[in-house]
């Protein structure tokens, strides 16, 4: 019963991961201009850390972080509140404190490169936030958790992307700080799911860590690479009916 729940809940929690901000620029309205992924890179980009403009690597990340911070920060609201365990509201509590922290040091950057951060949630993240707000109990830990190991798994990978392939020193050197705060939550939130018997094993999610015993490696792609809802619901179904049979 505890998996067909947990499965259950990543439907409803399935978004949450897109926190990384994998499915940002799909959900969300159309950006400015200037400022989506489709931009062609601007021939008067500034020298790196200047102020200039941001190459399309930088700005989509630092875009992307934003609105995973103002998810997280609500999210960790809730989980403050309504989480079962002391661990859970203690990891959120971490989890607000340094998202914060990261939203700050975003909007710095954002503001000497003439970027206008998103000022809310995804559509998408914003109905996770309600499905969140919903839920209680256990199920509102899994719902919690589980999407929050992926999403972070996924921030890791980004996070490395811009590493390697951003070209401002600024929004470079905040990943690199924010590359190890993305870690620790990691493992403090595959700590906590354990303590509520959900075990992490074995999946590789490409960039850190593992996935859910129950959660094949077909399904977490599918989730990470496309954010897809209606994936999270047939795998559900189907997570549901092998557990019955």
């Amino acid at each position: 019963m505890r998996f067909t729940v947990a499965a259950a809940g990543m439907l409803g929690a399935a978004a949450l991961m897109l926190g990384s901000g994998v499915a940002a620029a799909q959900t969300t309205p159309p950006p400015p201009p200037g400022t989506g992924t489709n931009t062609p890179p601007s021939s008067s980009a500034g020298a790196p850390g200047t102020g200039g403009q941001l190459s399309d690597q930088d700005r989509l990340y630092i875009m992307q972080n934003a609105q995973t911070d103002l998810t997280e920060i609500t999210a960790g609201g809730l989980a403050a509140q309504k989480g079962t365990t002391a661990a859970v509201k203690q990891t959120a509590q971490t989890l607000i404190s340094d998202h914060q922290q990261a939203l700050t040091q975003l909007r710095g950057i954002a503001q000497n490169a003439s970027v206008t951060l998103p000022s809310t949630p995804n559509q998408m993240q914003q109905q996770v936030l309600q499905q969140l707000t919903a839920a209680t109990g256990t199920a509102f830990d899994l719902a919690y958790l589980q999407p929050e190991i992926a999403g972070h798994q996924e921030s890791i990978s980004q996070t490395q992307q811009e590493l390697s392939s951003g070209s401002d020193a600024a929004v470079k050197q905040f990943a690199s700080s924010y590359l190890p705060v993305a870690q620790k939550h990691l493992q403090l939130l595959q700590s906590d799911l354990q303590q509520i018997g959900g075990v992490p094993s074995g999946v590789s999610a490409g960039s850190g860590g593992t996935a859910a015993p129950w959660a094949s490696p077909e399904l977490v792609g599918a989730l990470l690479g496309c954010g897809s809802l209606l994936v999270v619901g047939a795998g559900a179904q189907l997570l549901t009916r092998r557990r019955r049979a």
